[in-house]
């Protein structure tokens, strides 16, 4: 629904069934939504004036969530990929986040709560303040020699109900040196979701198995060894050989979850071309130790409304990439930090990704 005015002041909003609602799933953008247009219809003609009317009002989406039993080991959180762009999330009337950025998921912590609820989003207007500018949404929203002016609204990206182990590890860094070819040195980094007292980190990276006593920590860094390494290339220098990496977490008394993922075990280093001096940005890259000439794109939002991109309209540009022999995407600045499935594409395809922004 849209409302002219915030729906509530304070941490607390009123009974809101007064407003017109419309059915709709997310991802969604404001500006396809039942509101707006179709896509189909948004970028024919001059169909996109008629929609500018949306910047100027606040923009409400609300559902209800049936929360199960949670182990007493466990939370429950509402977990927002994408939200585009200044919002306040209320659960059952309560406001619980007011914050701002496009970047970043969002999580609504659901702790102790068990039956239905009733989540709702608060969009705000686009600021026309230019003592306030949104610095953490996508440039090319203002207008840019690629696109028109188009201020975004919306939930742009996955949101879902995440049940998980409270104890867990939250993220994993990999960084590889080779002395040679025969040898990968790599640093696994190691989040934890709280401090651990006393127990075990068991790291698995390509066959190779470490084991790390835990001991008043969240964080740690794991060295690994791995001999005679597949190494990940670079589009057309090579396979891009991704290993299995496995991250096990052992506290006595606790339930905790494995984490699993493919990596690419590669080094990455830039360093000056012939004729450059020390004054010069260096512009040759080493990949592996090997110098490795660029052949690059630069890529843009595959669309306005953002909830449109999917995995499969990644995989129709970056296959061709891969096929035309590019090695490296330059992500263009005022563009996204796009969507997961682009970057598991990247990787598996040994496309290079320079992220700007």
């Amino acid at each position: 629904s849209w409302s002219d005015e915030n729906v509530g002041t304070g941490d607390r909003i009123e009974s809101t069934n007064s407003l017109e609602w419309r059915p709709v799933t997310v991802p969604c953008s404001i500006q396809n939504s039942p509101f707006g247009l179709p896509v189909q219809r948004l970028y024919q003609r001059d169909h996109i004036r008629s929609v500018s009317w949306m910047a100027s009002k606040v923009w409400l989406f609300r559902t209800q969530i049936e929360l199960p039993d949670v182990p007493e080991d466990h939370e429950a959180v509402v977990l927002f990929k994408g939200i585009d762009y200044r919002y306040r999330i209320f659960l059952d009337h309560h406001l619980v986040i007011d914050d701002e950025g496009m970047f970043s998921p969002v999580e609504v912590p659901l702790s102790g709560l068990t039956g239905r609820h009733e989540l709702l989003v608060e969009l705000q207007p686009v600021s026309d303040n230019p003592d306030c500018p949104e610095t953490l949404k996508a440039g090319y929203c203002r207008g840019h020699d690629f696109v028109p002016a188009v201020p975004t609204r919306g939930l742009w990206d996955d949101v879902c109900v995440v049940v998980r182990e409270r104890l867990r590890v939250t993220a994993v860094n990999v960084a590889t040196q080779l002395g040679n070819q025969q040898r990968a040195d790599v640093r696994v980094g190691v989040d934890l979701s709280e401090t651990v007292a006393k127990g075990e980190l068991v790291v698995d990276l390509a066959g190779v198995r470490r084991v790390l006593p835990l001991i008043q920590t969240s964080r740690v860094t794991v060295p690994v060894e791995v001999p005679s390494p597949a190494l990940w290339w670079p589009n057309g220098s090579g396979p891009a050989n991704r290993v299995p990496l496995r991250v096990e977490l052992r506290v006595p008394g606790r339930k905790t979850c494995v984490y699993e993922r493919l990596v690419g075990l590669r080094s990455l280093s830039r360093v000056a071309c012939e004729g450059q001096g020390v004054e010069h940005i260096p512009l040759q890259l080493l990949v592996n130790n090997r110098p490795i000439f660029i052949k690059g794109v630069n890529w843009l939002p595959l669309d306005i409304c953002l909830d449109t991109i999917s995995p499969d309209r990644y995989e129709v540009f970056l296959r061709q990439f891969h096929e035309a022999g590019v090695n490296l995407i330059r992500i263009h600045g005022a563009g996204l930090k796009e969507k997961e499935a682009f970057y598991d594409l990247a990787d598996e395809l040994g496309l290079m990704v320079m992220q700007e922004f």
